[in-house]
């Protein structure tokens, strides 16, 4: 099968198609990861013994799509999360025990990519399907029925955020700063909102 990248231009309301090198498929289809102007996806190339686990990154500025082999060492059955930490993309890999290590990808005078070991730390408590990324260098896991808690990555310390009264789960987490700057091209698409008559203030898009 084909991998096919195609992305919308609010400004010329069209779709371009983005040159992809390899075919490769999406471990979660939304975005998990936005910072300074990228996007990233955790991604797998191949099947069976021979699959590959990347990290694909797309710049918002140029368009481009390129896509970054996970650390050297680790592949399926460790477990990955894309975060942010210090406004920088990082990689938590889990070993399906109860150790998890943080690497952040770093680019060279010549644009090549590498990774660099940041953390490794150990939970009090075992893997959570629905561990889920908070940014800012915490993480946010669902710990059963005690709630949600935050983990920080540099003081390692623990803190519930909730207590739950009902029986959910929750399914993702975005760190948000507001921000002054409009985006730029999304002019037409508060004309088109008003054309509408749509009330809400606020228009959220999941790319």
């Amino acid at each position: 099968m084909r991998t096919g990248v195609k992305v919308w231009s609010a400004n010329s309301e069209s779709w371009k198609e983005i040159k992809v090198d390899c075919d490769f498929s999406f471990k979660w289809r939304v975005c998990g990861t936005m910072v300074k102007g990228f996007a990233y996806w955790i991604v797998g190339n191949g099947l069976g013994s021979n699959r590959k686990i990347l990290v694909a990154s797309f710049d918002m500025s140029t368009e481009q799509l390129r896509l970054v082999p996970v650390p050297e060492g680790y592949s399926d059955p460790y477990c990955f999360y894309g975060l942010i930490w210090k406004d920088k993309f990082a990689l938590a890999a889990f070993d399906g025990t109860k150790m998890y290590q943080v690497w952040t990808i770093e680019n060279d005078s010549v644009g090549k990519e590498s990774w660099t070991k940041k953390f490794t730390f150990e939970l009090d408590f075992g893997f959570s399907l629905y561990t889920i990324n908070a940014g800012n260098g915490k993480l946010l896991y669902n710990r059963g029925r005690q709630g949600l808690v935050f983990y920080d990555l540099e003081t390692t310390k623990m803190k519930t955020v909730e207590i739950r009264k009902y029986n959910y789960l929750a399914s993702g987490a975005h760190y948000y700063v507001e921000s002054l700057l409009s985006i730029k091209g999304f002019k037409r698409l508060k004309e088109n909102a008003k054309k509408m008559n749509l009330q809400q203030s606020h228009i959220l898009f999941e790319i």
